[in-house]
């Protein structure tokens, strides 16, 4: 037996193998601009199995076939037409050469393929094989399409749960007509798809295509979102200048108290000079000797024990301000009689203030007033008035 020849079982077999070659059936429609190449498989698929020459398929099929051409496929029995039709008749030229070239040419050195045509416009697609024991050979199916749509329907129909309710898949052909649903019986322009999709080459102009339900409901989701959109931007300005204004409001707030600061370190600066330059003075001339009149002494050491009483205060001031601002600030609450307190801060100032020339009179209650309160701070109070009396003070004294 000779290479790549296959051992025959039978003489039916032989003949079986024989009839499994493929013809070239050459459609020619109304104009010639268009040749459509169909294979068509004489045997059912289920006989269908790589074909290899033997001796006895070549003897069976002698008789059937011209010889194959090389590289061609087989060509069918030309039919001597002079005998038919009236004398002179003219002879169709054959077109199985150039069917055969333009088939070649399209499958080229593929082993298995797909080809789609449209033949009357229709949509014609074969699967077709080449084996490899004989590449001259080309084995073939036409797909029915009415099949591929009846089992790629329950796969239209297997849409996930969660998609059901707000789309529906289908199948468009090449006519752009749905052939499959995962809804029946739904309506929709088919041409206008919300999203849509080619299958591919084996299937030309077929496409899946996406529909929404309710095609309102895009609609409101996008004007829902453009108000969600809308008020969220409101918001955001409204957070921009609202926070623009506080920024404003504290930045200002800061320089104002930055500048009672700078104004609170004069005042105290000066303050502090004050009753330290009369002190100074006055211990310099009592140092030095120069008064001699026990009068003068004494109202000079008067001037000084009030001096340093100011400068005390003044001291006081300054720490309780710090205290208060750092919320260190502590009183201590007692029953205390504010007459008493009052009585005993203004003699203690009068001093002070008749030495810069001031008339000082005092008129209290002789009876006891008693408060829950800080001695010390009450006290306070009452020199921060005497205070601003004096420094706020005109020509009036």
């Amino acid at each position: 037996m000779e290479p790549g020849q296959c051992r025959p079982e039978s003489q039916t077999d032989a003949r079986r193998q024989g009839r499994l070659y493929r013809k070239l059936v050459v459609e020619q429609g109304a104009t010639d601009r268009r040749l459509t190449t169909k294979l068509q498989l004489q045997a059912g698929p289920s006989r269908q199995r790589p074909f290899c020459r033997s001796p006895l398929a070549e003897q069976g099929a002698t008789n059937r076939r011209l010889p194959v051409p090389a590289g061609g496929i087989e060509q069918p029995r030309k039919k001597d037409l002079s005998k038919e039709g009236p004398a002179g008749a003219q002879r169709p030229a054959p077109a199985t050469g150039r069917s055969e070239a333009e088939f070649y040419q399209l499958i080229g050195e593929a082993s298995e393929g797909t080809l789609a045509r449209f033949v009357d416009n229709k949509l014609n697609v074969l699967f077709w094989y080449r084996p490899e024991c004989d590449p001259r050979l080309v084995f073939g199916a036409q797909l029915e399409l009415a099949r591929l749509v009846e089992a790629l329907q329950p796969l239209f129909q297997q849409l996930e749960p969660a998609l059901r309710d707000d789309i529906c898949a289908a199948l468009l052909n090449d006519t752009a007509r749905p052939v499959a649903l995962s809804h029946p019986g739904f309506q929709a322009t088919w041409k206008r798809p919300f999203v849509a999709t080619e299958i591919g080459e084996a299937l030309p102009h077929w496409e899946v295509a996406v529909y929404l339900l309710d095609p309102a409901k895009l609609t409101r989701s996008a004007h829902t979102l453009k108000l969600t959109l809308g008020l969220l931007i409101a918001v955001l300005v409204t957070a921009i200048g609202i926070g623009s204004w506080l920024i404003v409001a504290d930045l200002n707030r800061q320089l104002t108290l930055a500048r009672q600061k700078t104004d609170f370190v004069s005042n105290v600066s000066h303050e502090l000079k004050t009753p330290l330059t009369s002190i100074r003075m006055f211990s310099e001339l009592l140092a030095e000797g120069r008064v001699t009149d026990g009068a003068k002494q004494r109202a000079y050491f008067s001037i000084i024990t009030a001096e340093t009483a100011r400068l005390t205060r003044l001291i006081n001031n300054v720490l309780d301000f710090a205290r208060i601002e750092r919320g260190e600030k502590k009183y201590n609450f007692e029953t205390c009689d504010v007459t008493a307190v009052a009585r005993e801060t203004a003699e203690t100032y009068r001093p002070h203030l008749e030495a810069n020339g001031f008339r000082f009179d005092c008129e209290l209650p002789d009876s006891a007033l008693s408060v829950n309160g800080d001695r010390d701070a009450l006290a306070q109070v009452v020199v921060n008035l005497l205070s601003n009396a004096e420094k706020y003070s005109d020509s009036h004294k």
